[in-house]
């Protein structure tokens, strides 16, 4: 996915909360990004709009431009979508043995598009449609 993204012109970059090493491994994967960061390495962590001003640096667009994908409405998209005034892309569901056999043996993710109007608050879901999922 990241690939026919990049061949497509998206710019892509991965930021999250994580310890400095994880930028080295996520290097070494050799993935199509424009950046990879942490929480570590910036000095600041989600759920804090500086982090998510960090991005819209760091990818060179503004706000309006970026699509942030977050698997937390608490920790990734609802602080986005303040920071930025724009929706986002929330994935949610079983991820592992351990999470499927607790979510009764279900697999897969779902993903929600979530985005707000012009007269939502900060920080309200206005619309959760299902893209994709079981």
């Amino acid at each position: 996915m990241p690939s026919r993204l990049a061949r497509a012109g998206y710019r892509i970059g991965i930021a999250g909360n994580q310890p400095i090493e994880a930028e080295a491994a996520l290097h070494q994967l050799g993935l199509p990004v424009s950046f990879v960061a942490s929480s570590a390495g910036w000095g600041m962590e989600k759920p804090s709009t500086l982090f998510y001003e960090r991005i819209a640096v760091e990818s060179d667009l503004e706000p309006g431009r970026i699509a942030y994908v977050g698997d937390r409405l608490d920790n990734d998209i609802l602080p986005a979508m303040q920071a930025w005034n724009m929706g986002g892309l929330h994935s949610e569901g079983p991820v592992g043995p351990s999470s499927r056999a607790r979510a009764g043996g279900r697999q897969g993710r779902r993903a929600y598009r979530i985005s707000r109007g012009a007269s939502s608050r900060p920080g309200s879901v206005r619309a959760r449609d299902k893209l994709a999922g079981p």
